[in-house]
């Protein structure tokens, strides 16, 4: 009985998935070599300038932090 499921694949077309003579079979592309970059870790600049409270002992070396905290004191 023929195979009535295969498809025609005409002259000078891509192959896709089939095989030559042992059918049709998923397209799996050959393995290929990567290369794996070590990334090294950042590191982190903390800021030199340290703010301190005029009303508290409070110190912080971001501005905005500083300017939130006063809103503690009124």
């Amino acid at each position: 009985m023929a195979d009535g499921f295969k498809d025609f694949i005409p002259e000078g077309e891509d192959q896709g998935a089939f095989r030559g003579g042992n059918g049709y079979q998923d397209f799996v592309p050959d393995p290929v070599a990567v290369e794996v970059k070590k990334v090294e870790p950042i590191e982190v600049i903390k800021p030199s300038t340290s703010y301190k409270c005029d009303e508290c002992e409070f110190t912080t070396n971001f501005p905005v932090a500083l300017a939130g905290h006063k809103r503690s004191h009124k």
